[in-house]
């Protein structure tokens, strides 16, 4: 708590149209990190809600608060869900696309090799 400072007024009056949305919004500014952060003293364990994405304090943070706050937005689990299958999807692929290169280059090697080896010979050492 010693690197953030509350941000009681603005420019904007950004504080004071954040707690019209939720008496418990306020903000602080993050001296470590450079960026505002907006708290919720309502809330049980954790103050912290979200870190604004924005340098300066404008009216995009206020709609970045309304659209991922739960209240105002009842489908962002499931967009969150969406998010996070298209995700795993893209993993899956990658990873499948990997294989499969991986695959036909062993393929390749193994059925090119013109030079017959001897399995008896070829992975012993021969002493001298």
């Amino acid at each position: 708590m010693a690197n953030l400072t509350v941000v009681k007024k603005d420019m904007f009056n950004i504080v004071s149209r954040l707690k019209k949305i939720d008496k418990g919004y306020f903000v602080v500014f993050n001296n470590k990190t450079n960026h505002y952060e907006v708290h919720n003293s309502n809330q049980a364990f954790n103050t912290y809600c979200l870190t604004s994405p924005y340098d300066k304090l404008d009216c995009r943070l206020l709609d970045y608060v309304l659209k991922t706050s739960l209240v105002n937005n009842p489908n962002l689990l499931k967009d969150i869900d969406i998010n996070n299958e298209k995700v795993v999807d893209k993993a899956n692929e990658q990873r499948s696309n990997m294989v499969d290169s991986c695959l036909k280059d062993v393929y390749s090697v193994v059925n090119s090799s013109s030079r017959s080896y001897d399995l008896y010979r070829s992975f012993k050492t021969r002493w001298l």
